[in-house]
Parts: C-alpha cells; structure tokens; sequence
C-alpha cells in the first residue's frame, strides 16, 4: 500500500459546523432560560421574551467565537503540519491527527501538537465537511487514512485510534 501524497486544506470553519454550532448554543440558552423561569413562576408572555432574549444573545456569543481566521492543514507525505499562513513552516506547528469522528460527508479532526521551546503542547480540534473542501476532500481522506512511514511493513494498523483518552 502506498502512501498518500502531500496536501494543503484550508480549515475555515465555516458551512455546516457553524450553523450547528450556534444552533446547539441558543437551543442550550433557551431550555435552561425556560427553565429557570418556570422555577421562579413567570408569566407566561415575559417568559417566552425572556427565551427570545437569551437564545438570540447565545447565538450571537456563538457566531462570533467561532469567527476564528482561517487554519492550513498540511500533509507532507510523513508529518502533519498545522498554521495560520498558507506554506509558511515558520507559522506552522507540526503534531499528530487523529480520526474523533467519521459520518462520511463530515470529519471530527484531532490535532495535538507537542511541547516545544517556544510552545506549550497544544490541542485543536477540527470540524470538516466536504461541502467545504470540495474537490480536497477524498485527497484528505486518503491522507488521514494512510499507513504512517514509521509503521512496520506489511502492517495493517491504522494511522489513527478513534478511540485514544490521551
């Protein structure tokens, strides 16, 4: 089997992820505001404005905390690479992917990047659809899915543990 070839996505998190995203955070501000005032016995007409009021004010906390500048996931044949500037290794961090979830259309990424002298070990979690990768995304998939360089030969393990608590 060989491997994959090298490849540059641009992470922009938007299409569907976002919509969902801010969906979740006004539905979450709306049970608990309905909740919270059917506990202190509001009335019925200020208590579904107060509902409005708070799921309007989630969605736009949401919406904007996900306005995050555009991301470049790099694969170079063996190494992961991820940044703010597209094919600068300056602005990139190299680190391990992993699969988090497949539904096909859509990906759940992991990307831990080890400590180094100038960072600390960090975390990045990447939502991927192939609405928003288009003509990349089976490229992507091969890339995620390929046997790592380092594996041993003729070995079938996978170059991800979905399932890893680290």
């Amino acid at each position: 089997m060989r491997a994959a070839p090298a490849l540059q996505v641009t992470v922009s998190g938007r299409g569907a992820w976002r919509w969902l995203a801010v969906a979740l955070a006004a539905a979450s501000a709306a049970s608990s505001t309905w909740w919270l005032v059917s506990r202190l016995g509001g009335a019925t007409g200020s208590a579904a404005f107060a509902v409005c009021i708070a799921s309007a004010l989630a969605a736009i906390i949401a919406g904007r905390a996900l306005r995050q500048p555009p991301r470049y996931l790099r694969f170079d044949g063996q190494h992961w690479r991820l940044g703010t500037a597209p094919g600068a290794d300056e602005q990139t961090r190299p680190g391990e992917l992993a699969v988090v979830m497949d539904l096909g259309p859509w990906m759940l990424l992991r990307f831990d990047a080890p400590a180094d002298g100038t960072h600390q070990r960090c975390r990045h979690w990447l939502a991927l659809g192939r609405d928003e990768l288009q003509t990349q995304w089976h490229a992507l998939r091969c890339a995620v899915y390929s046997p790592r360089p380092d594996a041993p030969s003729g070995s079938r393990v996978a170059p991800v543990d979905p399932f890893s608590r680290e």
